[in-house]
């Protein structure tokens, strides 16, 4: 199989995968693999069932994010997911760092 990994197809890459939200489980993640399986159809997608345990981790039941923000009392929105959706993890550190808040 021929890999043309100039920089022109990794730049496409890029754009295609940057807007999705992945997270460990969920439909951006499901379909980036899928996208990794067109480039190269020798990639092979392992499933496993929500609940499995494996090693010392227990796989956490799927979820998809539809709608999340920052609200100030003004009502105007910040890290709005709707636009921002590859950025709102790194919101949510330094809003949770920010107010003393453990996201483990």
């Amino acid at each position: 199989m021929s890999r043309n990994f100039k920089t022109p197809n990794m730049m496409k890459w890029a754009k295609d995968l940057f807007p999705l939200c992945r997270s460990i489980t969920g439909k951006g993640t499901q379909a980036t693999l899928r996208y990794f399986q067109k480039l190269n159809p020798s990639f092979k997608i392992i499933k496993f069932k929500s609940g499995k345990k494996v090693f010392d981790w227990k796989i956490p039941l799927e979820w998809n994010i539809s709608d999340a923000y920052i609200k100030h009392e003004s009502g105007k929105k910040f890290a709005d997911f709707k636009k921002i959706a590859h950025m709102l993890h790194c919101f949510r550190m330094i809003f949770c760092c920010f107010v003393g808040v453990d996201i483990n």
